[in-house]
């Protein structure tokens, strides 16, 4: 059950006494609590687990500090890691579950994904699992800079224009052979009103993360979108467009009872094991 909800500091603080009997989690939205719910038991020492929507990330971070006070386990707050890692932001809080990546879609979204809604939705059924590996392998070779432009910005107080990802991180409509059409470090910068030298510095930083997992995730999920609808097309005539919302809601559905082992998901259910036992 999940339930979605905008407080006052001082009804977050209070809202577990409104669920006796349960153990609440607080997620930012609606979708984060379908993906959650993936990963948490039903039931907690006979307790339900009941999630809760906060609305946003200010009133998500005000229950994680009213909570970190807390005696017992009554409440958990499950949150993005957006640029964190980058940014040395990684104080542990008690009763919270941080991601590593940066959003949900990130984990959602994999090779494995890729492959299934292909082939379901072309009923090609020897779409090979090797050829989505190469999409995200291609997906992380060209778009770790686009990481590092993204924290210069940031860094700038630069806010990131939905207009200049447009170009940069969506595929080209005559793309054909799982190519991506990415401008140039040079014209990003540009547009971006960031100098281009200043760029591999921050490559250097962000070495051995990959994009697919630590970039944006639903710029990750748009372009995903746009190459299954560019795969069905080129396999089945007809209707091939997939929407964004689609395409998550058949991640949420190919997770679903799914063993988490030797997945991106498997540390965060020990995670949540873990915390379960203390």
């Amino acid at each position: 059950m999940s339930t979605e909800f905008i407080r006052t500091l001082l009804g977050l603080q209070n809202q577990p006494l409104f669920y006796s009997g349960s153990l609440v989690v607080y997620c930012e939205g609606q979708d984060d609590i379908s993906f959650w719910s993936l990963l948490f038991p039903e039931q907690f020492n006979k307790k339900h687990i009941e999630f809760v929507s906060t609305g946003g990330r200010p009133a998500l971070e005000a229950c994680a500090n009213s909570i970190n006070s807390l005696e017992e386990l009554e409440a958990i707050v499950v949150m993005d890691g957006d640029y964190d890692v980058f940014f040395g932001i990684d104080e542990e809080r008690k009763y919270v579950i941080k991601l590593n990546g940066y959003s949900i879609e990130n984990y959602l979204i994999t090779p494995e994904v890729l492959t299934s809604c292909v082939r379901t939705k072309s009923k090609k059924t020897d779409y090979s699992q090797n050829a989505s590996q190469e999409i995200f392998d291609k997906f992380d070779d060209e778009c770790l800079f686009l990481i590092a432009l993204d924290l210069l910005m940031r860094k700038n107080d630069i806010e990131l224009d939905r207009d200049l990802s447009q170009p940069a991180w969506c595929v080209n409509d005559d793309w054909d052979d799982c190519l991506f059409c990415i401008e140039s470090i040079n014209t990003c910068c540009k547009n971006a009103g960031v100098d281009p030298a200043l760029i591999e510095s921050e490559l250097d930083s962000i070495d051995g993360y990959v994009p697919s997992m630590h970039f944006r995730g639903h710029f990750l999920l748009r372009t995903m979108r746009h190459i299954i609808s560019k795969l069905v097309k080129k396999h089945k005539s007809g209707k091939s467009q997939l929407r964004e919302d689609e395409l998550f809601d058949y991640a949420i559905a190919y997770w679903s009872g799914r063993d988490m082992s030797e997945t991106n998901m498997e540390h965060l259910q020990k995670q949540i094991a873990t915390l379960l036992a203390e």
